[in-house]
């Protein structure tokens, strides 16, 4: 395998398939544990990002109010991808679906037929996190059979014991 994301074809013949059922996707504690984790971490990388504030001249030191406005977009810019790469393109790399919390609690992302996460449902579900953060996430964990978020519901996957 290369460097880049792992393909379905070679992420199944590396890793068993574990079909989200009643069963494997009883997760919920886990599942919060590893938000709380991921959450932390994730926001750590991204508080670093922002930390370039403190280490460039501040707005009034600026030659132009332009470039400050560039170099605020660029931040916020690298903040986003520095997130992005955390819950979908690390995860999507290995072909298990999993991010640091996921692999501490031995849970991983699958899609609905059991195999591993594509990058396009770890980015739906990147999405929609912050929507799920608002507690919509946990009263749907609690009422879906498979214990699945809004962005497992819209990204087709589900949260299984590893």
């Amino acid at each position: 395998m290369g460097g880049g994301p792992v393909t379905a074809s070679e992420a199944s013949s590396k890793y068993r398939l574990r079909l989200p059922t009643r069963a494997t996707t009883t997760v919920i504690a886990r599942r919060l544990a590893q938000g709380l984790v991921d959450l932390a971490l994730s926001s750590g990388l991204v508080a670093l990002v922002l930390a370039l504030y403190l280490l460039v001249p501040l707005e009034a030191e600026f030659a132009s109010e332009t470039l400050f406005v560039v170099f605020s977009v660029l931040i916020l810019a690298l903040a986003l991808w520095v997130h992005a790469w955390y819950w979908v393109a690390r995860p999507s790399r290995h072909g298990r679906g999993q991010t640091t919390g996921m692999e501490l609690l031995e849970i991983r992302v699958v899609d609905a037929g059991g195999g591993p996460a594509t990058v396009g449902q770890l980015f739906v579900r990147w999405l929609l996190l912050p929507v799920d953060l608002l507690l919509v996430g946990l009263v749907l964990m609690l009422r879906d059979v498979r214990h699945r978020r809004l962005g497992d519901l819209v990204a087709g996957t589900a949260v299984v014991r590893d």
